[in-house]
This record gives C-alpha cells, sequence and structure tokens, in this order.
C-alpha cells in the first residue's frame, strides 16, 4: 500500500513540476506524514480487530482426550443465585456505557424484509441481517445497503408478507439452516435444503476493500444463490448449532437425545472432516420411554472479550475453550435447591418444573454477567397458569457484587393478532433496565459485537410507538433524533440500537 502511495505522490510531485516557473505546491514531508499518519491508523485498527478475536491454540492431533479440571491457581466463580435474592435493586444503561447511537436500515428491493422478524449481527465494518426464508443482507455501519450475501429460495413465498409456507414449498427450500456467526467481518453459514444430509458450511469475507459479488456472476452459485467458498460438508445435526472458534475448527452440539446415543454432547471438528476432541455427556437421558419430550434449557455458547465459553444443558458450570481438548471452568451458577436434578428432569413432561429455577438467558460484558432465568418452564401454559415468574440475576465482575433486579415478575404475553393468531411465546418483562442515557426505548443486553459493544434491532412500529407514548422526553438527549428516525423511517425499515 506504501508503494502505491508513494508512486501517486511521484506522480503529482512530477506534474507540478513540469509547471515552468511555478514553483512546487505540494510539500513532499507533509504528505509523507500524511501517509505514515494514514497506514498507522489503519494498523491500529486492524489490530484492534484481530485482538478483539484471540485466537484458541488448536492441535493438529486427532481425537483428543478432552480436559475439563479445574485450574488451582484460578478457581470458577461461583454465582450464588439463591442468596443474591436478597437484595434487588435497580440497573441503568449509565452503568454499560457512554452514549447511544442509532443507526436506519432500509432494504433498497423488499419493502416487507425488515417485517418478517430479524436477526442483527454486527461486525466491526458491516451489520448483518438475516431473514429466514428471505435472505442474509450486508449493511455498511452508517446503514446503507451494500450486497445481498446470501437469497434463499422458497417456493410460494416470493411475494407474501406471511412466514407460513406449505409443506411442498418447505422440501423445495434452499438457503441458509442456522444463524450467520462471524469472525471479524468474516461470515460463516450452513447453506442447503431443509432435508439435505451434509449441507455446506459456506465462508464469505466482508472485510473492507474485498470485491463485492454479484449472485449472478458465477456460473457455479446460478442455482445456488448464494456468495462465498464452501469450506466443506457437514452433518445435517448440527446445521443450526455450529460455533466456529477460526476458520478451520469449530464447535457443533448434538441433541440431548442423540448425545445419550453416542455418548457426547459436543464435538470439535476441523472443516476437513477430522474429530479433533470429544466431549463426554456426564448427564445422559435415562430410561425415557415418552413418546413428548421439552427442552426448557438448550444450553449456551458465547464469545466474550475474544475468548470462547459454553455450558451444557441441564449443567451448571461455564467453559471456556482453551485449546483443541482444555476446557476450563470459569463460572459456576449455583441455584441451591431450586436448580435441576439432572436431565431427566427438563425434557420429561411429567415432571413438574414450578419449584424449580430454569436458565433462560446468560449475557457476559466487559464488566457485568446478566443471568435470566424462570421459575417453571417457560411456555404459554404456565403463562397462563400464572406460575411462569421472571428473574434478573446481575454480577458485577470487577467488585464482585451479585443482586437481582427483579424477582418472581410476570411474564410479558403480547395481544393476539391476525398474523399471530396462535397463543403468542411469553418473554421477559418490560421495562425493567432503565434507560438514563437518552430518551429512547431500553433492553437488556442480549447480543454483543467483538470489542464488546452491546446492540438491538428495533422496528419502526416500536420505536414510533415508544416517541408517540406519554413516557417520551421531547427534552430528553437523541429526543430530535427518534423523532426525524421516525418521521423519515417507513414500516419497511429497521433500526439498530448500539450502546458505546
Amino acid at each position: 500500500m506504501r508503494g502505491l502511495i508513494y508512486l501517486i505522490i511521484a506522480m503529482v510531485l512530477a506534474l507540478t513540476g513540469c509547471k515552468s516557473r511555478n514553483k512546487l505546491n505540494t510539500n513532499e514531508k507533509e504528505l509523507s506524514a500524511e501517509v505514515a499518519k494514514k497506514e498507522a491508523e489503519i494498523a491500529a485498527q486492524k489490530a484492534k480487530e484481530e485482538a478483539a478475536i484471540k485466537r484458541i491454540p488448536i492441535s493438529n492431533q486427532l481425537k483428543q482426550k478432552e480436559n475439563r479440571t479445574m485450574e488451582t491457581s484460578e478457581p470458577p466463580v461461583v454465582l450464588d443465585i439463591m442468596e443474591a435474592r436478597k437484595r434487588v435493586k435497580p440497573f441503568s444503561y449509565s452503568m454499560l456505557a457512554n452514549k447511544i447511537e442509532y443507526v436506519l436500515l432500509r432494504h433498497p428491493s423488499d419493502s416487507a424484509y425488515f417485517k418478517r422478524g430479524v436477526g442483527i449481527t454486527v461486525t466491526p465494518n458491516n451489520i448483518i441481517t438475516q431473514v429466514m426464508y428471505r435472505e442474509v443482507a450486508r449493511f455498511n455501519r452508517d446503514g446503507s445497503f451494500v450486497e445481498t450475501i446470501c437469497d434463499n429460495r422458497t417456493e410460494g413465498l416470493t411475494n407474501s408478507n406471511s412466514m407460513r409456507i406449505s409443506r411442498e414449498s418447505f422440501k423445495k427450500y434452499k438457503g441458509t439452516l442456522g444463524d450467520v456467526v462471524t469472525l471479524g467481518d468474516k461470515l460463516f453459514f450452513s447453506y442447503g435444503g431443509f432435508y439435505d444430509k451434509r449441507p455446506e458450511l459456506i465462508c464469505y469475507d466482508a472485510s473492507p476493500g474485498n470485491k463485492t459479488l454479484d449472485l449472478n456472476e458465477n456460473v457455479e452459485n446460478k442455482k445456488k444463490r448464494v456468495k462465498g467458498d464452501v469450506i466443506c460438508q457437514i452433518d445435517k445435526s448440527h446445521r443450526r448449532k455450529l460455533f466456529m472458534l477460526d476458520e478451520k475448527h469449530f464447535l457443533a452440539e448434538t441433541s440431548k437425545m442423540k448425545s445419550s446415543e453416542t455418548g457426547h454432547f459436543m464435538v470439535m471438528y476441523s472443516t476437513n472432516g477430522d474429530t479433533v476432541c470429544a466431549l463426554k455427556d456426564h448427564d445422559p437421558i435415562v430410561n425415557f420411554t415418552g413418546s413428548v419430550m421439552r427442552n426448557p434449557d438448550g444450553g449456551s455458547k458465547y464469545r466474550s472479550n475474544g475468548r470462547v465459553y459454553f455450558r451444557q444443558s441441564y449443567n451448571d458450570t461455564i467453559f471456556e475453550v482453551k485449546s483443541s481438548n482444555r476446557f476450563v471452568p470459569r463460572y459456576v451458577v449455583d441455584y441451591g435447591e431450586k436448580g435441576f436434578n439432572g436431565a431427566n428432569d427438563g425434557i420429561n413432561p411429567s415432571v413438574g418444573l414450578k419449584d424449580k429455577f430454569v436458565p433462560r438467558t446468560f449475557i457476559e460484558t466487559n464488566r457485568f454477567i446478566f443471568i435470566t432465568y424462570t421459575q417453571d418452564y417457560c411456555c404459554p401454559a404456565t403463562a397462563r397458569s400464572g406460575s411462569l415468574k421472571y428473574n434478573k440475576f446481575v454480577y458485577n465482575k470487577e467488585t464482585g457484587e451479585s443482586f437481582h433486579v427483579y424477582i418472581d415478575a410476570e411474564p410479558y404475553v403480547a395481544k393476539k393478532t391476525k398474523d399471530m393468531p396462535m397463543a403468542p411465546w411469553p418473554s421477559e418483562p418490560r421495562n425493567t433496565i432503565q434507560n438514563d442515557l437518552d430518551a429512547g426505548l431500553a433492553f437488556w443486553p442480549r447480543k454483543l459485537a467483538d470489542d464488546g459493544t452491546i446492540y438491538f434491532g428495533i422496528s419502526i412500529k416500536q420505536l414510533k410507538e415508544h416517541v408517540k407514548s406519554k413516557q417520551f422526553d421531547k427534552a430528553g438527549a437523541n429526543a430530535e433524533l427518534l423523532m426525524k428516525i421516525v418521521e423519515k423511517g417507513t414500516e419497511r425499515d429497521y433500526v439498530v440500537m448500539l450502546l458505546k
């Protein structure tokens, strides 16, 4: 890059020098300093992005024996849920960030794109959106549309706003099969049909400076309508529960029923098809003969400060992935007598959970850990009966303080609509975190970018209702900006909210 810039400088100097009897207007030293400054800024930004994703040392050795023992010098932190229930106090955005930024997204060709339930992923230089049965799209961080990365093909849904498709269309579907996973600006996702035995794992590099491909440009991709390179084929059971460790290795979690058969609940694979390490399921399903099973606890996998963590379903320990076979316990979530006795309690519908605490979400930021858990299993029936209660636990990693923001709260249940005629699924209560940074909405953290930025997706309809409500502070910070977004935006738009 330095050579190219200096070539341009040389050309400018040469042209300027050709002007007879004119003094040199360009200061070569100033230009050199400007080039060096620009290169330093680019290098610093690249170093920052690479530091956000710490490389896990993975050996090429196959089928390594796992090691989940504790580090005596750094024992796991015990998060005592029952003890922390004695302390209930509010929590506000100013404890998480200093300001809030808003980005307006608009799809240029699909006016109903954001009406169908969208997933948002913020990368260092992009905002990636994903809509099942539709497409994966890429926007710049300023909200401008860049490209369609994967055009999911579903016959019978092309011009419909509905998420419901016929069984025949379901069989013909071709597209993304799980959530998009990112490593910096590189995107990874499984691609194929719902009945494909060996879907493809696709990688698309959306880094700045890379050529933006046309979906029709590559003959090989004309039928598939997807950009990127096929890394490998994966087992269909891994298509939805895939987590990239680096560009050549990933974790694949299996269902509780299958792990009881194979003996392993999660496996580390290389993209060339080799098994690097398999993690044994120490809590298999035993003597379950029922025809119906439930799954109230799906476990968790997440990346925080560049490190990868996971918790097996119906287990209380969060492990950090240190290497290809080293998994170190970092946190133990202690629910006391309210915790599960084992997987059989969770999957068996005949076992009542109204006296049990069921994990919902585990979010780790730079300073805090947030745990949402319920009393009883979350479903419309438990919400109607009144046995479903929500709780929010907070742990301050800097001070060691733990407390709750609310306990035993009623769930939020949306009203039935024409688009949602069935009983709506309950969710955690609203307005339980305080937005003391601006006049906007307030949500609990659910997703983090690689650099620790907390972000949310908001529909224009939701934002418009808030701006028109009595609670909206017209004199508050960002109030004028929010009113302009609502005035300018339509139902075809979407807003990304970032806590900085």
